[in-house]
């Protein structure tokens, strides 16, 4: 039996904007879910750089530190925003800082560089750094 009255039709306009708000709804939790996993996640990154004993940081191509973990700047006297923004080059000991444009080269040659590094720290003390850095 067919309904010839047009009043009495399913509207598809409505049934189509049902469907694509439940579609909506759905896309909006999977992101929720998504972005809440990659704030945990990196909570659980920096916390680990944050509380390790071990020596972590980065910089760039040509030296730059962009991040220093708290043992690290420590262990030079300093504390880390001390160290963000600044060339590691500083840090090195004078004698050895000429050595450092070999460094940088062999990461971006090889992707990664290992070795022991000589550091000043604030108080001009020298110390030795053994490091392996990888090119992320």
């Amino acid at each position: 039996m067919v309904n010839e009255d047009p009043r009495e039709q399913p509207d598809s306009t409505t049934a189509s904007a049902a469907s694509n708000a439940a579609a909506l709804e759905g896309l909006t939790a999977a992101w929720r879910s998504v972005n809440d996993a990659l704030r945990d996640s990196e909570r659980r990154y920096r916390d680990l750089v944050e509380y390790s004993l071990g020596l972590i940081c980065t910089h760039d191509l040509v030296g730059t530190i962009l991040s220093i973990n708290p043992a690290a700047a420590q262990s030079l006297g300093y504390q880390p925003h001390d160290g963000i923004g600044r060339n590691l080059r500083d840090f090195l000991s004078p004698d050895r800082r000429d050595q450092f444009d070999d460094y940088l080269r062999r990461i971006r040659e090889q992707g990664r560089d290992e070795g022991l590094m000589s550091v000043q720290a604030r108080s001009g003390e020298h110390r030795f750094w053994l490091y392996r850095n990888v090119l992320s």
